[in-house]
């Protein structure tokens, strides 16, 4: 009987999210509805130290490709040497 009523809560939670999503606004009292308000403010750059913003934010992204792209080779090869050694 338990099993029944939490599927059936878990169904009626799914169709009232796929309605929220489908209309593209939540309810204020919805779980998934935050509004916060945060007034930002950043600096006025200069032309050269705009430029030296972008690069260094290209040299991070690069990095970070870079690490991954090695990462997921060291992966393949592991899984191929553990596949061939199963086999």
């Amino acid at each position: 009987m338990n099993g029944s009523l939490g599927h059936f809560k878990g169904i009626i939670d799914r169709r009232k999210q796929r309605l929220e999503k489908k209309n593209g606004k939540f309810e204020r009292n919805s779980k998934l509805y935050r509004l916060k308000t945060n007034n930002l403010e950043f600096q006025n750059l200069s032309e050269p130290e705009l430029i030296q913003l972008k690069k260094s934010i290209r040299e991070k992204i690069q990095s970070r490709k870079r690490k991954e792209l090695i990462f997921l080779i060291f992966v393949i090869l592991t899984l191929l040497i553990v596949f061939y050694y199963s086999i």
